[in-house]
């Protein structure tokens, strides 16, 4: 079963909000209170560099980068340049694929990654597609 993450990507930036303070204890990254599904599907859909409908690693910098505010992890250009916890975060949902699957693999090393089906434009993810 292929599940698309949709906008279970914000998850990540919603934990590095609570954890990134400034100095009058204000969060740096703000959703405003709702995370805009159109927004989070654009970012999922541009993000897939090589157009195969699936997010690898490497392209889920950029749609992470894309959801946050300017310079947001700007420094970012690997998976490994994530924080820990977003890298995590990635693995976590990849492994959804395991779910009523035979394939125990389906998320390991290079076979890890997180579709984008139902995010292009005029797509609309099915309820076995969201997440």
């Amino acid at each position: 079963m292929r599940i698309s993450i949709s906008c279970c990507l914000v998850l990540p930036l919603l934990l590095v909000s609570a954890l990134l303070r400034t100095s009058d204890g204000q969060s740096d990254v703000s959703t405003g209170g709702f995370v805009d599904s159109d927004e989070c599907h654009d970012a999922l859909f541009l993000a897939d560099e090589n157009g195969d409908r699936e997010i690898s690693g490497d392209e889920y910098v950029t749609a992470v980068q894309m959801l946050g505010p300017p310079g947001f992890l700007e420094d970012a250009e690997t998976f490994e340049d994530l924080p820990r916890i977003m890298r995590q975060a990635f693995n976590l949902l990849a492994c959804l694929c395991s779910i009523g699957e035979d394939d125990e693999n389906c998320c390991i090393g290079d076979n890890a990654n997180l579709s984008n089906e139902g995010t292009g434009p005029g797509e609309t993810p099915t309820p076995d597609q969201e997440v």
